[in-house]
């Protein structure tokens, strides 16, 4: 039963994957294992963002009034050009991926 709920036993798995990759909605054909890959590389990628990158409080640069300021690293948030073109294109992404069908988590639950 541990075999099972944890992907070892393969042959005994309800689920069979087709090798689909939908990217933005349009389906690409990636092959099963291919498939594995890239989902393990996209978590993999993520985690490194989460860890690696600075959070909200971080990025503007709030502290508290007891520390000493710190230096100003490499990501910090400033209003110029560079940055309102990061928003205008995060905007965007989210924009286009609105027309996507999805349906609501606990539709008929």
């Amino acid at each position: 039963m541990l075999g099972g709920l944890f992907g070892i036993e393969a042959g005994s798995s309800a689920y069979a994957s087709p090798g689909i990759l939908r990217l933005m909605d349009l389906p690409l054909l990636v092959g099963e294992q291919q498939l594995l890959l890239i989902g393990g590389c996209a978590v993999a990628l993520a985690l490194a963002i989460a860890l690696g990158l600075p959070n909200v409080p971080q990025l503007f640069g709030y502290r508290e009034y007891r520390r000493a300021p710190k230096p100003a690293g490499l990501l910090r948030w400033r209003p110029n050009g560079a940055w309102a073109l990061l928003s205008a294109l995060a905007l965007a992404i989210s924009l286009f991926g609105m027309w996507q069908r999805l349906e609501f988590l606990y539709f008929q639950f």
